[in-house]
């Protein structure tokens, strides 16, 4: 069973490459003046020439994160058109491949800052971009608490569900739910009662609210 942990937690292995190649930002254009004016514009650039090879490095580092995201839900959709960048350099109508990715780092980063400014567990010992939740369902607990843990869980992820968690923007891609799993996974570690759950649910989301 995890439990919290003040060692340091494992980060994503080229932190410092990704947090510097998300602070650049283009000013180039990637589409044409007369891309709108086609009807079919189904796909697009995934960058401007200048900023194609930070493309590729970004979506490429980005697709080594997420473990066991990648298979289900928004997962099969993301990896297809981080793929598609990188291979063709091409994504669908307007979405921005660099501004997903970095919409989905920033993202995991501030629930990594409000994890612990609220002090709570570190599910796993892992910063959110690297942390499995197929592992830490599998991280040894006792059989009679699975129960427990499976409805406790559920019903702090239908509190957050109803709230307001950062999403995507439309050129950002699909949704990105890691940090509402991430999330969920803290406070169940926190071993709270369910009334002492969901309001550290409501603090959660009044930091996610201050930090937007």
């Amino acid at each position: 069973m995890d439990s919290q942990n003040h060692s340091t937690p494992e980060v994503f292995s080229d932190s410092e490459t990704m947090n510097a190649l998300v602070q650049i930002k283009c000013d180039h254009p990637r589409l044409s003046e007369d891309f709108f004016d086609h009807d079919d514009f189904a796909t697009a650039p995934a960058s401007c020439s200048k900023c194609h090879d930070r493309m590729v490095t970004m979506a490429t580092l980005f697709l080594q994160t997420c473990p066991d995201s990648w298979d289900s839900g928004f997962g099969p959709l993301m990896r297809g058109l981080l793929r598609r960048a990188i291979q063709k350099n091409e994504c669908i109508d307007t979405m921005d491949i660099t501004d997903s990715i970095t919409f989905r780092w920033k993202a995991a980063q501030m629930v990594d800052r409000i994890v612990r400014e609220l002090n709570l567990p570190v599910p796993s010992n892992k910063t959110c971009i690297i942390w499995s939740k197929y592992d830490w369902k599998l991280s040894g607990r006792e059989e009679d608490q699975l129960p427990y843990f499976g409805r406790h869980y559920g019903r702090i992820w239908a509190a957050f569900r109803s709230e307001d968690l950062p999403e995507p923007s439309p050129h950002q891609g699909p949704p990105f739910v890691l940090i509402q799993e991430y999330l969920t996974a803290s406070i169940t570690e926190a071993r709270r009662s369910e009334q002492e759950s969901l309001a550290l649910v409501k603090l959660v989301l009044e930091h996610v609210h201050h930090a937007q």
